[in-house]
């Protein structure tokens, strides 16, 4: 698959250089530095994963025990909110019935899923 990418990323760069920007699968720091390596893109694009790992771009967490994934994910929440609350969803998001609030929540729960998930004893903790 990433071979068929880089041979059309290489194709176009000769063509006319223009930024390429790689997006998919992008859910973890070794996934960002793989697609680059294998693509050859300018940029690296996620969303689902992103919002799961917002760090994603900056450093491979997968070293970290469960405890500072956890805690990671709640200073990632506390934030979020913090910011949600200076500037809040537009009005209407997602329709007239607590769309603002659901595009808050849909956040929130992408934000601690996969850590829920992953380690459910903590979640009585």
């Amino acid at each position: 698959h990433t071979d068929g990418i880089q041979q059309v990323t290489r194709l176009v760069q000769q063509i006319r250089p223009i930024p390429i920007i790689a997006n998919g699968g992008i859910e973890t720091f070794p996934d960002v530095q793989r697609v680059q390596q294998e693509t050859g893109a300018s940029a690296i694009m996620s969303s689902e994963g992103l919002l799961e790992t917002p760090q994603v771009f900056l450093r491979d967490t997968s070293l970290l025990t469960a405890r500072q994934r956890l805690e990671e994910q709640f200073q990632v929440t506390r934030d979020y909110l913090r910011w949600a609350a200076v500037y809040p969803p537009v009005p209407g998001v997602l329709g007239s019935d607590g769309g603002s609030f659901m595009v808050v929540k849909s956040h929130l729960f992408k934000f601690l899923h996969r850590y829920w998930t992953e380690q459910p004893e903590l979640r009585n903790e």
